[in-house]
């Protein structure tokens, strides 16, 4: 962006007030927020404010040891004007290059490892300051979620299992089986069942009993998470064509007739009833939903999209449980003539239960518009969906899942010359066969028949190499916030400081950035009367922080009459810190803030009603303000969490009187 042009500079003892600017995450340059900031600034007040071009100063980074051999500096981009006719300077506290990636797979995967490595720091820190307790509460809850979309009560629990054997046999199947008969499968498959079944019955249980109430999480679900598990009870319906190809072997037979055969027919008549008794229960529910709705408008005003989505989920996850269990237990099993007059039948009824593959699509887009109305409407509110694991963790599962369904579904149909949907088991494996050389080395062979796979990785590792910049930018960003936590959570720990370190050495690279912009301020210009601090996103956490540490505000006496406004934009403070650290981050009414509120005397917080970053300062809007002067702006849709510094609305309540802001 061109910088303004260069004006007169007022002498430096006539400067009365100092605006310091602290950036967010990202990867900015050095003076692009100042840059942004005063030209948003000229275009709204063009005759009350006036400035000279940015520069860059460097300035001695307090995060080095006071004993390094050689000093470090940083830049600090500021400029001189004038505001409101008053001689005022600008700074910016420039932290972006901190953990600065390059845009090549080598820094991708440094910062891969760093954000995996600043992880862990942060969990060890807060085990360190005893709040292991609630920071693994709040993050199990989050993945239980991932536990709860497919663990909802004993039915759906059995349903799981069994699709966990499925996955077991058919990875098996495709990895260890070379084509011939194995004498002794039946030995280790059902132990090997057996112990993965086990194992996610605990750890599914476990999640779903640390994550929610037994009572409440069935219906305490977002209409969010029901979509997500709408959608990977689709993605399981796509399994089975793959496993189905391999349980066809006639190593099964036996163990299917003497073990499998009689559970499924028994279990399945029992989820039949049951998913039907649940469908009509919520069919009736909804119809009462819907008479409440229409004749007692005061007690329902709306009748709720999430409602539709429960009920739309137990529809789809009746249509993709009966393909997964016949797919599982003699779809395609080479079963004797008693037997297999019995699963013919069985499948006559699935198959009239069961409607067309069309249906499932459309049942699967009615899902997503519902929850997508649903989450549309949540963005009217002022707090908007918690950011973090819980989405990020499932939705990797899912696309994940998908993924590797679908090209292996594709791999092992297209052999055979047939679609998906109507693959025959017998010429799906002699195509298979017959497309091996047999070289007699295992690994050669397993090239041979994986080798569509290996050639959708290739062209996937190709493809994502044009995108290298776009996942260095995710991971700088991601790593911003995973470097300042792992440094200021260990700032809580109890260090033994000498005690002549007057200067008290801030080992913390972003922290003392903003360290060095406030002493340099305070030495440059002594006669100050005003200090403005903007800050956005992770800066604000910054200032925050460093403003409510008593040992430091001990040094800072020279802002003892200086009138200090703060201004927070788009800031994850009470939406994220507090809600994940709340050790660290308490409530607003703990004596932790006590600094922090007798340093500052005006506060304005600034958010987009569709930042999902940052949000509201109050966590609950009953609770009392955090402090006696502050105040909270919302500031339109337009934006989301970037481009506060150039929002025109944002500079337009910086410059409102009635703010007591600029």
């Amino acid at each position: 962006m061109p910088t303004p042009p260069a004006t007169a500079s007022p002498p430096a003892s006539d400067v009365r007030t100092a605006v310091i600017l602290v950036h967010g995450v990202g990867d900015p340059n050095p003076g692009d927020a100042l840059s942004d900031f005063t030209a948003a600034l000229r275009s709204e007040s063009p005759d009350g404010f006036s400035v000279s071009a940015v520069q860059i100063m460097p300035l001695e980074d307090l995060s080095q040891p006071r004993d390094a051999p050689l000093k470090s500096f940083f830049p600090m981009p500021y400029c001189e004007g004038t505001l409101h006719g008053q001689p005022a300077v600008f700074a910016e506290v420039f932290w972006g290059h901190v953990g600065k990636l390059p845009a090549t797979v080598v820094g991708v995967a440094k910062g891969t490892l760093n954000l995996i490595f600043g992880l862990q720091t942060i969990i060890e820190g807060n085990h360190c300051n005893g709040t292991a307790k609630h920071w693994e509460d709040r993050l199990i809850t989050e993945v239980g979620t991932v536990g709860a979309l497919t663990l909802r009560g004993p039915v759906f629990a059995l349903n799981t299992l069994m699709l966990m054997a499925a996955l077991v046999l058919g990875v098996g199947t495709l990895i260890w089986h070379e084509g011939g008969d194995w004498p002794d499968a039946a030995t280790w498959a059902l132990p090997v069942v057996a112990i993965g079944s086990a194992l996610t019955a605990a750890i599914g249980t476990w999640m779903l009993r640390r994550a929610y109430k037994p009572k409440d999480y069935l219906a305490a679900r977002s209409a969010r998470e029901n979509l997500l598990f709408g959608l990977c009870c689709w993605v399981f319906a796509l399994y089975w064509p793959l496993a189905g190809h391999y349980l066809a072997d006639p190593c099964w037979e036996q163990w299917a007739e003497q073990i499998a055969l009689p559970l499924v027919l028994a279990f399945s008549l029992v989820a039949v009833c049951l998913f039907f008794t649940v469908t009509v229960y919520l069919i009736i529910r909804l119809y009462a939903r819907f008479r409440v709705w229409r004749i007692d408008r005061h007690r329902v005003r709306t009748l709720t999209a999430k409602t539709l989505a429960l009920a739309l989920q137990f529809g789809l996850w009746a249509l993709a449980m009966p393909l997964v269990w016949l797919m599982l237990f003699g779809a395609y099993a080479k079963l004797s003539d008693d037997n297999g007059q019995r699963v013919d039948t069985l499948m006559q009824i699935f198959r009239n239960v069961v409607p067309s593959d069309g249906l499932q699509w459309l049942t699967t887009a009615v899902v997503i518009v519902a929850g997508l109305i649903t989450w549309g409407r949540r963005l009217l509110k002022d707090r908007p969906p918690r950011l973090i694991v819980g989405a990020l963790i499932e939705f990797s599962i899912l696309i994940t899942c998908a993924g590797a369904i679908v090209i292996s579904t594709l791999m092992y149909t297209q052999a055979a010359g047939t679609s998906p949907g109507c693959v025959d088991a017998t010429l799906a494996v002699q195509a298979k066969t017959a497309t091996s050389n047999g070289t007699g080395f295992w690994l050669l062979d397993w090239i041979r028949d994986h080798e569509l796979v290996m050639a959708w990785s290739v062209a996937l590792a190709f493809t994502m190499s044009f995108f290298i910049t776009g996942v260095r930018l995710a991971l700088d960003i991601a790593n911003d916030v995973v470097n300042y936590l792992s440094f200021n959570l260990a700032s809580f720990r109890k260090r033994q400081r000498s005690a002549d370190d007057a200067d008290l050495e801030i080992r913390r690279p972003i922290r003392g950035k903003f360290n060095a912009v406030l002493r340099h301020i305070a030495k440059t210009h002594g006669q100050l009367e005003r200090l403005i601090i903007i800050s956005h996103s992770q800066g604000t956490v910054l200032v925050l922080d460093e403003f409510r540490e008593s040992d430091l505000n001990a040094q800072r006496q020279w802002l003892d009459g200086i009138d200090v406004r703060l201004v927070t934009m788009g800031s994850p403070i009470a939406h994220l810190y507090q809600y994940y650290f709340p050790d660290a981050y308490p409530p607003w009414d703990n004596d932790a803030w006590d600094c922090f509120y007798a340093r500052v005397d005006r506060w304005l917080n600034i958010f987009r009603r569709d930042d999902f970053v940052g949000t509201s300062m109050m966590t609950d809007p009953d609770s009392p303000a955090p402090l006696t002067d502050f105040d909270e702006k919302r500031v339109g849709w337009k934006g989301g969490h970037t481009n506060y510094w150039r929002d025109k609305t944002v500079i337009a309540e910086l410059l409102n009187p009635g703010n007591r802001i600029l």
